[in-house]
């Protein structure tokens, strides 16, 4: 196995400028943090590279990658495999966008020994309905019905193929990706039942720190402003690298046709000790909750409020609680009549909290490799300038699961009626919400319907009456698949009737369409803001007007 040697003076830069490693295109992403090793990757397998340098290797002989466990009836395709060194820390994105931060010595043997040589691992990502459904997983636990925010699977294994484990004092960070962040959400553990079907207990805690991005992420594309005052005088002149703020009252940037190179004006109605330029690349503002994903998040709102002393809210206080500076932000400009007011209140009930400080090298590989999984999970996150996620320390290799449970308002009885059956065929019946994340398995009745309760002594559920929800049978896989797909509402019917037909996996998603997530407030109050203010370019709308031109 070939390697690029790095020399040490370079391997900080290479690991900001370029810590991935690509098979080929729409497979596995492998991420460096302080050096880049470039293996040559066996098919369908990628290679990860390491955070700090590894010494010069002889070309190692493996035999094949023969896994003695791995996920039970998960197709394949599904599976997602990368060779890791395991005396460095690395990081491996999935091809949803699932971001899997792995620590020096991560592994051990069944005995508690550490790993010689690669280490071979095999992650499943159950985030996107089409996925979760080609597996056939389920939203159960042993408290009742999940509403799941995505789940994953992850083992590792020597290059003899041996089961590992994680050392004592080790886990995985992960980062799972999401457009519809939800509240209450936890960390579920997946049991593996001897029939292949998981169960989910033991919910803990999601992680609430920010992530941490390079200072320099926070640059946008340079474009400058003139700063005059009211007799035509330009005062200053500052680029949308930094940002101007009014200390004690407010300004309007302006367009005025009247400059040579129509850049945006801003009106001055005090002297220029009121002015402060604000650095946000400011070596200060490093390990601070202004270097994060989520104050990048809010930048947009900050740049188009008429009311700069927003700004203050944020860079005067770099180290309080986000949240506080949201609420502090959303008290300025209610005081001043800004509707933008409510997106601020908005962002302070996220609740958002404080980061968790990390070396700059980690971080700019953090930065990396969420950009990629941004790509990898959907181009609309980016588009809205907004990156969720949850985020989570695994323990055990195995299944996890982020989700919370599911309440309805109402018990009702449902069942399926299944026509079109044949000798042989391994049906599987499973209740789907999308728009909720719920997914729930059936058991067949004594009369031969399907039902989605607890059992033939709990037969009516709490369900959402009134909202749309889909009935799916499905038997057999590739050319031998049939199935039947019904959408329903809730209440409507105590049975529904399905029939399977032949079809494909992709005739499957089709009819499934692609229903967009049920967001909840905050979220989806910010969302609002962005799409119908800041994307349409109608500005800052407020109470306050000021036009000089």
């Amino acid at each position: 196995m070939k390697k690029l040697l790095v020399p040490a003076a370079l391997l900080l830069i290479v690991a900001c400028a370029s810590p991935f490693l690509k098979e080929k295109e729409n497979t596995q992403i492998a991420v460096a943090v302080k050096n880049s090793l470039s293996p040559s990757p066996a098919q369908k397998e990628v290679s990860a590279s390491n955070f700090s340098p590894a010494p010069q290797e002889k070309q190692i002989v493996t035999k094949a990658f023969t896994p003695t466990f791995t996920a039970l009836n998960i197709p394949e395709e599904m599976k997602q495999r990368f060779t890791i060194n395991p005396d460095a820390s690395q990081i491996v994105v999935g091809e949803s966008g699932t971001m899997i931060l792995i620590p020096d010595n991560a592994f051990t043997d069944a005995n508690g020994n550490d790993v010689s040589g690669k280490v071979k691992m095999e992650i499943v990502e159950g985030i996107k309905t089409a996925d979760i459904l080609k597996m056939n997983l389920g939203t159960m636990s042993d408290e009742g019905p999940l509403e799941t925010g995505g789940m994953i699977y992850v083992n590792a294994f020597s290059e003899a193929g041996d089961t590992l484990q994680l050392a004592e004092g080790k886990q995985l960070e992960i980062e799972m990706p999401t457009e519809n962040k939800k509240s209450q959400m936890k960390l579920w553990t997946g049991i593996t039942n001897a029939d292949g079907s998981v169960s989910w207990t033991d919910p803990q805690p999601l992680k609430e720190e920010l992530r941490q991005i390079p200072l320099s992420a926070l640059e946008e594309k340079e474009s400058r402003k003139k700063l005059i005052d009211v007799e035509g005088k330009i005062v200053t002149v500052v680029s949308d690298k930094n940002i101007l703020a009014w200390k004690a009252s407010r300004i309007e940037w302006n367009t005025d046709s009247t400059g040579s190179d129509m850049d945006p004006l801003a009106y001055a109605f005090e002297d220029k000790s009121g002015i402060e330029v604000i650095h946000l690349t400011d070596k200060k503002f490093e390990n601070t909750n202004i270097a994060t994903e989520e104050f990048r998040s809010r930048l947009p709102f900050i740049r188009q409020c008429c009311d700069t002393r927003v700004m203050l809210c944020y860079t005067d206080f770099p180290n309080r609680p986000l949240w506080k500076s949201d609420a502090a932000a959303a008290d300025t400009l209610e005081k001043s009549g800004c509707a933008l007011a409510d997106v601020f209140r908005q962002f302070a009930n996220l609740k958002q909290d404080k980061i968790n400080p990390t070396d700059s090298n980690t971080v700019a590989a953090l930065n990396e490799a969420r950009e990629k999984a941004i790509k990898k999970y959907s181009e609309n996150v980016r588009a809205a300038n907004r990156y969720s996620s949850y985020s989570f320390g695994q323990k055990k290799l195995g299944w996890a699961n982020v989700d919370r449970l599911a309440t309805g308002n109402k018990l009702i009885f449902l069942n399926a009626h299944v026509e079109g059956i044949s000798a042989g065929d391994n049906l599987t019946v499973s209740l789907i919400v999308p728009s909720r994340g719920i997914y729930l398995p059936s058991y067949k009745r004594p009369n031969g319907d399907y039902s989605f309760a607890h059992g033939e002594m709990e037969l009516m559920a709490a369900y959402p009456v009134g909202t749309e929800a889909f009935i799916l049978a499905r038997s057999g896989s590739g050319d031998n698949m049939k199935f039947d797909l019904k959408k329903i509402t809730f209440g409507q019917n105590r049975i529904e009737e399905l029939s399977l037909h032949a079809g494909t996996e992709e005739s499957l998603a089709i009819a499934m369409g692609n229903e967009p997530p049920q967001k909840e407030e905050p979220e989806k109050a910010i969302d609002d803001w962005y799409t119908k203010s800041l994307r349409s370019g109608n500005g800052c709308l407020c109470s306050y007007g000021m036009s000089k031109k």
